[in-house]
């Protein structure tokens, strides 16, 4: 960038040399007719040479162009899927509403418990979706006895389910889309 500059310095004192020294011819005046004509010259040339040099300064040393560095960043899609935390409330509710659900269906004998959720996405379209794993304990509790779920004591069988949940916002309600429940193996 440095060079450039002294390059065209360089350039515009070359260029104010010849200019001078056509401007200002040295040879002997032989007559005053050729000498004033040649006077008045180089009081036109005086403006033109001041408009050229400042010209070129501000050619040289003016603004430089600002290279600006475009950093891709990144942004959610509109309408996707993005990871959320699994402690976050939201989830959380989520996560206790898909039990509560699982719960009152038939496929089960006893009550579960969550136990932790291990990971969670969101997807926010007219409804929020969320897709979650987590971790059931199976209760002591039978369905039919209509028990407290946190009076119930847990049995040592777990399972792993992924469960689709939406949250209506306009009518703050959840409703369970889809569980998959599978038993989790105790290690002996």
């Amino acid at each position: 960038m440095l060079n450039s500059h002294i390059y065209r310095l360089h350039l515009l004192s070359q260029s104010f040399i010849h200019f001078s020294s056509s401007a200002f011819p040295f040879a002997c005046f032989t007559s005053t007719k050729q000498k004033k004509r040649e006077t008045r010259t180089a009081e036109m040339s005086l403006p033109r040479l001041v408009l050229i040099c400042l010209s070129v300064v501000q050619l040289c040393v003016g603004d430089q162009p600002v290279e600006e560095v475009i950093q891709a960043r990144r942004f959610p899609m509109l309408g996707g899927w993005h990871e959320r935390n699994p402690e976050s409330a939201e989830v959380q509710e989520a996560a206790q509403h898909a039990v509560q659900l699982i719960n009152t269906s038939p496929k089960y004998k006893k009550l579960f418990k969550l136990i932790s959720v291990s990971s969670a996405e969101s997807q926010v379209t007219n409804v929020i979706h969320f897709k979650i794993n987590m971790i059931l304990g199976r209760t002591k509790c039978l369905k039919s006895e209509n028990q407290d779920l946190n009076n119930c004591s847990l049995s040592k069988k777990k399972l792993q389910c992924k469960v689709e949940v939406t949250f209506d916002p306009r009518n703050s309600r959840h409703n369970l889309l889809d569980d998959e429940c599978i038993k989790l193996m105790t290690k002996v």
